[in-house]
């Protein structure tokens, strides 16, 4: 558990879609920017593509998010 801005909570899920296939230093690549909707492409969109878009799902022990 982390303190953030409005106070502690738990992260309890995390969903990462992605579209395509490809390898692991490729895939390692498209996590250096910090944009979620980044789009690679290589040759052209012929051979691949992918798209992640996270999903957080957190618990927060605050009385006022339950």
């Amino acid at each position: 558990m982390r303190e953030s801005p409005v106070g502690k909570c738990s992260l309890i899920g995390l969903t990462n879609e992605g579209y395509g296939r490809a390898s692991a230093a490729t895939m390692q690549s498209g996590f250096k920017d910090e944009d979620p909707t980044a789009v690679f492409m290589t040759n052209g969109g012929q051979d691949w593509y992918k798209r992640t878009v996270p999903k957080f799902e957190v618990s927060a022990e605050r009385e006022e998010y339950k």
